[in-house]
């Protein structure tokens, strides 16, 4: 009779348990972010309102750019309006600390070093360092095409030339350096050089601009990668900005919008 009892007992304090995990698995984390943009209607994006394409102020006084379609397509997943609010881009984490804002969408690059303190978005836009070629030259698809070309412009003294001088080293380029990023890609344009390596967003605005250049995706190179930034203990809002951004990759609406952009 005791053994029967002490096995029920047993037996009980493990159905317990196992009720308890899934009490625990099936009831939504709190996340008081969340509750405020739900309850107030209004998700507050913080933004510095100086960097076009991803974001501008337009002649309405309207904030526009990449960034702000990506933000009022997360809004309308919430049923909420998007409120920006324009700060000075060193200002942005302390400004979500101080709750003057929700979330950061601003070209902010993932910083791992800050992961102990906030919570990013997967990531919507890659800004490394990118192949520019001219568009009658359909066969140079990657670097090691433009082995023993005559020359690969880059900016002299950016991450683009650090970058270009390290892969001459493995498939024989000869650099060429420019003032600015601009002066390479109108080399590019001239003939002056066979290729240029530059920053996505520089490579991808110049393109839109002269259409006898091609930008050759994806980058060369993974950072910076921009994320959407957010309060560390937001798990709900943290799982709708990623679902939003996922599906928008998925369905092409993204890429429409960094086409429309740049």
């Amino acid at each position: 009779m005791r053994n029967w009892t002490k096995r029920a007992i047993g037996s009980g304090i493990v159905v317990l348990a196992l009720i308890l995990v899934l009490v625990r698995l099936t009831v939504p984390p709190t996340d008081e972010q969340y509750d405020r943009i739900m309850a107030s209607g209004v998700l507050r994006v913080g933004l510095d309102a100086s960097y076009p394409p991803f974001e501008s102020v337009d002649e309405r006084g309207e904030v526009v750019g990449l960034d702000a379609d990506l933000m009022r397509s997360i809004a309308d997943t919430m049923g909420v309006r998007v409120e920006f609010v324009s700060t000075g881009f060193d200002g942005l984490y302390g400004g979500l600390v101080a709750r003057k804002f929700d979330v950061i969408a601003s070209a902010l690059p993932f910083d791992r070093v800050r992961t102990k303190d906030v919570a990013y978005s997967h990531i919507y836009f890659r800004a490394g360092e990118a192949l520019v070629a001219q568009v009658g030259a359909p066969t140079i698809r990657s670097l090691a095409d433009l082995r023993g070309a005559p020359s690969v412009g880059v900016e002299f003294g950016s991450s683009a030339e650090v970058f270009a001088r390290k892969e001459a080293k493995r498939v024989e380029l000869h650099i060429v350096t420019f003032a600015t990023a601009e002066d390479a890609l109108n080399g590019l344009s001239m003939g002056q050089v066979s290729a240029v390596v530059t920053d996505a967003v520089s490579a991808m605005q110049y393109a839109k601009r002269h259409l006898d250049v091609r930008v050759i995706l994806p980058p060369l190179t993974e950072e910076p990668n921009y994320v959407v930034a957010m309060p560390l203990n937001s798990p709900r809002l943290l799982a709708l900005v990623n679902e939003t951004i996922d599906r928008l990759l998925a369905n092409g609406a993204l890429d429409a919008a960094i086409a429309k952009w740049f």
